[in-house]
């Protein structure tokens, strides 16, 4: 509605939202959220051009990525840490320095992949469940930061965050996403084959969270730990345990995602 400039900040007058269902959404909703990501970003697959503004997100995960690499290093030196061996348990430390080292392979899997136009953050966090005049549940979204050019699928890894699976586990929450995004695809007119999606989703989930190292300074820094345990509102042992189911998930659909790569020609 409208806008001030501020020597150090804008503020923003924006519409109120609110919400028609409580979060940690049922696995339902996250469904339909995903369906709604897709009928947005399947519209630029079928007939729509996908918009070439330069201030447009490109090449989103290589940077998000390349943000880690100091911390995969004191990853690295801390491997027989306690706490390194809570967040990276058996393999799973070997697995992700595997992922490392392909990750750009895996970046360009997602270059390769047709083009849309996606939210780039799509999270809980920026995500709500609003009402349209006729009584239906609508998606939300606030936070368009990141908004780019990604590959088909690649926006719905952000919906594995942790406010949508709080209540289920990751491989509860998959299926039921990503069946929800493809309907969304098919409801905006896309035809193309569905392991294209599952290409991007995977890929990019792998390299979301597979090689998500932002707490590892929290394992030697003492006020890095107290800002993850405020903002989380967990001890970092906790929050080791609940990263190490994710990176656990994330790791399977890198192997899922190299399968599918040399399966199909795209």
């Amino acid at each position: 509605y409208g806008w001030v400039e501020q020597p150090d900040a804008v503020w923003l007058w924006l519409e109120e939202i609110v919400e028609h269902v409580a979060k940690p959404w049922p696995l339902e909703h996250c469904g339909l959220v995903a369906r709604h990501l897709a009928t947005f970003s399947g519209r630029y697959l079928v007939d729509r051009p996908v918009p070439s503004f330069p201030w447009l997100t490109r090449g989103l995960m290589r940077g998000l990525v390349d943000l880690y690499a100091t911390n995969l290093t004191m990853l690295h030196g801390l491997r027989d840490h306690p706490l390194v061996r809570r967040g990276w348990p058996d393999d799973q430390l070997a697995r992700t320095e595997r992922l490392w080292d392909e990750r750009a392979d895996f970046v360009a899997t997602l270059d390769g992949l047709p083009p849309t136009l996606g939210h780039g953050d799509a999270t809980p966090f920026n995500l709500f469940a609003g009402l349209s005049p006729d009584g239906r549940i609508q998606t939300v979204a606030i936070d368009w930061a990141f908004t780019g050019i990604s590959a088909v699928g690649e926006d719905l890894a952000t919906l594995l965050r942790s406010r949508t699976r709080v209540a289920t586990s990751f491989e509860d929450l998959d299926p039921v996403i990503f069946h929800g995004y493809l309907e969304g695809l098919r409801a905006a007119g896309w035809q193309g084959d569905s392991r294209l999606a599952r290409i991007g989703y995977a890929t990019a989930a792998a390299l979301r969270y597979g090689l998500n190292l932002r707490l590892v300074p929290a394992i030697v820094d003492d006020r890095a730990r107290t800002q993850f345990e405020q903002a989380v509102g967990m001890a970092l042992e906790d929050i080791l345990d609940g990263f190490a189911r994710g990176c656990r998930h994330a790791l399977a659909l890198a192997d899922e995602a190299r399968q599918l790569h040399e399966s199909v020609h795209f």
